[in-house]
């Protein structure tokens, strides 16, 4: 009996091995695994038409993940909409033209699929939106401030050889500018915080860059 069992073992055809994802970041009660890490590191290579190195880029990969993650569970919590599938359309021709004809080609090379590519552009919208749905209406942006940012544009302008414009042809710029600091700035300050008071454990070596070491 113990001979039929062994025999028809051994007869069996092999299961495939499965391929274990490994989790490299729990962020609260979420994981980032290493392959989300590796294709952040694909996709945002290919959008920006950049080579890849996993080595170099896989470290702040892993810090937007995180920063992902803790953005996505407050777009949850505040049931924030996500843009139309349409929406992505303009955002995807301006990746499809930076490649042309190679664009399929493209996509092979860096081991992506195009829906990888709409998943990046959709989440990269849906953020842009949300930052300024949150972040945006508590910003007061004072006179001093434009003028400073006026003189900071006027030397950019000049030391490129471009013709000065006057402040008030420039208002509306420079109030959008400094407008855009205050977002950046207060939307740090909420991952900062956010940050320290969220359980972040690295289960993997060498992808904790500066701010996320433990």
């Amino acid at each position: 009996m113990k001979f039929a069992i062994a025999l028809l073992l051994l007869l069996a055809p092999a299961a495939p091995a499965e391929i274990v994802d490994r989790v490299a970041v729990a962020v609260g009660r979420q994981v980032i695994t290493l392959s989300q890490i590796h294709t952040e590191v694909r996709v945002t290579a290919f959008i920006e038409g950049q080579k890849v190195d996993l080595d170099a880029m896989r470290q702040k990969a892993t810090s937007r993940l995180i920063d992902q993650t803790l953005i996505r569970k407050e777009i949850e919590i505040t049931r924030f909409p996500t843009p139309k599938p349409e929406e992505l359309e303009p955002l995807l021709k301006q990746v499809k033209n930076l490649y042309g004809p190679r664009y399929g080609g493209a996509l092979k090379e860096y081991e992506l699929t195009e829906d990888e590519v709409k998943q990046h552009l959709l989440w990269q919208l849906t953020f842009l939106r949300f930052v300024q749905y949150r972040f945006q209406p508590g910003v007061q942006v004072t006179e001093a401030e434009l003028q400073d940012e006026f003189a900071t544009q006027t030397k950019a302008l000049k030391d490129a050889g471009r013709p000065a414009q006057t402040f008030e042809q420039m208002r509306t710029d420079l109030e959008t500018l400094v407008t855009q600091k205050h977002v950046d700035e207060a939307l740090e300050r909420w991952l900062a915080e956010q940050r320290t008071q969220t359980s972040i454990i690295y289960r993997l070596r060498g992808i904790a860059l500066g701010r996320d070491r433990e």
